[in-house]
């Protein structure tokens, strides 16, 4: 690890780091048009199974490929708690939450859940407290199984070599522990880390395959780098991509993330 770190050249592998930059100017040409929305990110998919290759969309064509590399410009998390454990297509989540801490009620339907028992995670403003769901008997681990009733993830943004926007990688909950560890001990700001994620075949407790991330770290942005990251893509990113779901309680009238602007 030590070695890929020191032979790390930021400026060779993200030339939108330096200013006046061929890229950087093409990046001003493409914003001045409008903001970029959220959907207009490639959206990277985990495959099932057990496979190891990430494949995504880019302007028509398919990209497979066995890596993603390149700056954690971003991260949010994701959380849904269905109406039952066995949900078919086109349910709604009864609540949902897009940063892990505050879960917002964006269904009628309870399914098998109690209502007096949901009831007790609402606070006074009409949202959950996710974090004690989460940590909870009735939702947390062992409540589902070996599992959690509620299924969390994260969505991080990876702005890869030579791109000028960031694809969109769902690391899904038998991934979580994983990455979460490795973003801990990461020696720098989340935003600062040049990683490179890759897949490998795994099994839960049933004895079916899965494909888990594995995550190791390529290098590290300079503090100064690290600030044009953030000025370019972290902050609004992470603001859009916490925003509240759609359809979700509170005081407050919510957005969604999806098809948000983006200034970056």
């Amino acid at each position: 690890m030590s070695t890929e770190i020191t032979t790390f050249s930021a400026p060779s592998e993200f030339p939108i780091l330096t200013a006046g930059t061929r890229e950087a100017k093409i990046l001003q040409s493409k914003l001045a048009s409008g903001p970029i929305s959220l959907d207009d990110l490639p959206s990277v998919k985990i495959p099932t199974g057990g496979a190891t290759k990430f494949s995504y969309e880019v302007n028509g064509s398919e990209v497979s490929t066995d890596e993603i590399r390149g700056v954690v410009v971003a991260q949010a998390g994701r959380g849904v708690l269905w109406p039952t454990t066995q949900m078919g297509n086109g349910a709604k989540p009864l609540v949902s939450t897009h940063d892990l801490v505050v879960g917002y009620r964006t269904g009628d339907d309870f399914g098998d859940v109690s209502p007096e028992t949901l009831a007790k995670f609402e606070k006074a403003d009409g949202t959950y407290d996710w974090v004690a769901m989460s940590n909870s008997a009735e939702f947390g681990f062992g409540s589902a199984g070996r599992g959690k009733r509620v299924k969390e993830s994260q969505i991080v943004a990876v702005l890869q070599k030579g791109e000028l926007f960031p694809v969109l990688l769902r690391i899904p909950g038998g991934s979580l522990t994983v990455w979460n560890k490795f973003m801990k001990m990461v020696p720098c700001l989340n935003h600062e880390v040049v990683v490179s994620i890759k897949l490998e075949k795994a099994q839960n407790m049933g004895g079916i395959s899965y494909a888990r991330i594995k995550p190791s770290l390529v290098g590290t942005l300079t503090a100064e780098e690290g600030e044009v990251i953030e000025g370019l893509y972290t902050t609004a990113l992470t603001e859009m991509l916490s925003r509240p779901p759609v359809g979700g309680s509170s005081g407050e009238p919510v957005g969604g993330a999806s098809g948000e602007a983006v200034p970056f």
